[in-house]
């Protein structure tokens, strides 16, 4: 977004609320050309801009749906209006639930919202597309009305579609900084989306990776902790074990538009062997937390081989028992429920315990997983997440195979909390 320079003080003028009336107008003429400076004044919600901006358009604006575009995502500034479908606000709700409203409002990829159009009873769908810095908005109406919608593109008359077949004709190609318009032909009033050119920031793009995590897709919001919240994050570390939580997480449950239920037990063998390797994860990061040495042995989660039989003479035989049982059951070797130690050594109780609980987990025994995991209680420090994985297995037990509640609810949104609390 570059700026003409000629317009900056122009701007902070009116962004400080220091131009008189006269001042004011005087400035949004002078912008109003200015592509970049326009979308700023947009941005920081400045009063007269949106109205400056649609000034061309024949008939009043009574919603409006103001976002900043950033690659498949989108940055909502305003929904005047303007409804998000059942699904979105029930996903919306949740994150603004789980990160205490800190987060700004974020969507992705395929977004439904419902508005008031005359001379319609129903609320009318739009659906917008967002890939690639690109947007396609599909406008739909279950009522039959005679007429057409009109699509008006930066002030002009680009498009009128017959309702009956709006649907079918989607607008494809649209770019950041455009401003859409729609009606209906016979009426006198309208609604207008204005997508902007935006770079999301740290707290964007958590946004975004709670939206697609509540969403069901796992992989897509490890994929933005891993390759976009890291470039922002002070602990590395924190991400790293984010990404380790939110796998194990999506091996043994599945979001049912927020709320965490049970993932079927039954499982082609390729998906269980993959959620098997994702739900010890987090027992395999344990024991590396208790015994940086571990890392030498082969394992699943590595693609580096033993590095030699020479370190292995640092690890006890009872830490080297653990070490070859959570590769044996991570691999289906070994069955967890065998999974046993006579030590005392606090550690290694709590390790093979979690490697127990893990088991019960995927295979739907809740309970049994719940005292594996509530059965020892870290002192002062959790390698293995007794903690959360206790309370992820007590959220199990009380809303597996029930319907969503509002206690189910505020019992899932403790676990996401739970299990994000180190990049929330």
């Amino acid at each position: 977004m570059n700026l003409n320079e000629n317009h900056i003080q122009d701007l902070a003028t009116l962004l400080y609320g220091e131009a008189s009336v006269e001042e004011r107008e005087r400035v949004l003429q002078l912008v109003a050309e200015d592509e970049a400076a326009r979308d700023v004044l947009l941005l920081a919600g400045c009063p007269g801009m949106k109205e400056s901006v649609l000034s061309d358009i024949p008939f009043a604006v009574l919603s409006d749906f103001t976002a900043g575009v950033c690659e498949n995502y989108l940055r909502v500034f305003n929904l005047q209006g303007v409804e998000l479908s059942a699904g979105g606000v029930r996903i919306t709700e949740a994150v603004r639930r789980i990160s205490g409203g800190r987060l700004p409002l974020c969507l992705a990829r395929r977004v439904e919202v419902l508005v008031e159009l005359e001379p319609f009873v129903d609320p009318v769908k739009l659906i917008m597309d967002v890939h690639e810095n690109r947007i396609r908005l599909t406008i739909g109406a279950e009522e039959r009305i005679p007429g057409h919608f009109e699509v008006w593109r930066n002030g002009s008359l680009v498009r009128a579609v017959p309702v009956s077949a709006a649907s079918k004709r989607e607008i494809s190609d649209l770019e950041p900084g455009v401003h859409l318009a729609v009606r209906h032909s016979k009426s006198s009033s309208g609604m207008s989306l204005i997508f902007l050119p935006f770079e999301f920031e740290f707290g964007d793009w958590m946004s975004v990776c709670l939206h697609r995590a509540l969403s069901g897709h796992i992989s897509e919001a490890v994929r933005i902790l891993t390759t976009r919240l890291a470039r922002f994050a002070a602990d590395s570390a924190g991400v790293a074990r984010t990404v380790s939580k939110i796998k194990s997480l999506g091996a043994v449950t599945k979001s049912d538009l927020g709320v965490l239920v049970p993932r079927p037990v039954v499982r082609s063998r390729v998906v269980f062997e993959d959620d098997r390797k994702a739900a010890y994860r987090l027992v395999w990061e344990g024991i590396l937390a208790c015994w940086p040495e571990a890392a030498v042995y082969e394992n699943p989660w590595s693609e580096e081989g033993p590095s030699g039989g020479a370190k292995e003479a640092f690890i006890s035989e009872d830490v080297l028992g653990l070490v070859r049982t959570t590769v044996g059951v991570a691999r289906g070797q070994v069955d967890p429920k065998m999974a046993t130690t006579v030590s005392p050594e606090p550690n290694l109780v709590w390790g093979f315990a979690a490697l127990r609980g893990w088991g019960y987990l995927l295979e739907g025994e809740f309970e049994k997983a719940r005292e594996e995991f509530g059965s020892y209680s870290p002192a002062e420090h959790d390698p293995f997440h007794m903690e959360i994985s206790s309370l992820l297995a007590e959220h199990l037990c009380k809303s597996g195979g029930r319907r969503v509640t509002s206690e189910s609810v505020a019992s899932s949104d403790g676990v996401w909390h739970m299990f994000l609390s180190d990049v929330l």
